[in-house]
């Protein structure tokens, strides 16, 4: 059992090494980590009728859950590392 977590070990280290050198910078996010929220779209806060029957112009603002009034949402190209691997072409 320790000579095999030990390899494991030593195999993920040349793996993750190897790796290193294919990064490239996240297309997505051009290497800053994060991109505009999905659901308020850099906003940060949310327009919406707090009834049904309300008015058509009556609307409240809330602050954006999703991104919790930032703008910003973590990448989900380079899950927040700022790099990826590129894609093969085919």
């Amino acid at each position: 059992m320790v000579v095999s977590t030990a390899s494991m070990t030593v195999t993920r280290l040349v793996v993750d090494k190897r790796k290193k050198q294919y990064l490239i910078t996240c297309p997505e996010c051009t290497g800053s980590k994060k991109v505009a929220c999905e659901v308020c779209r850099g906003e940060r806060i949310l327009n919406y009728h707090p009834t049904k029957h309300a008015p058509f112009d009556q609307t409240t603002q809330c602050t954006c859950a999703m991104c919790e009034g930032s703008g910003l949402q973590q990448c989900l190209n380079c899950l927040g590392e700022g790099t990826s691997i590129p894609m093969a072409k085919h």
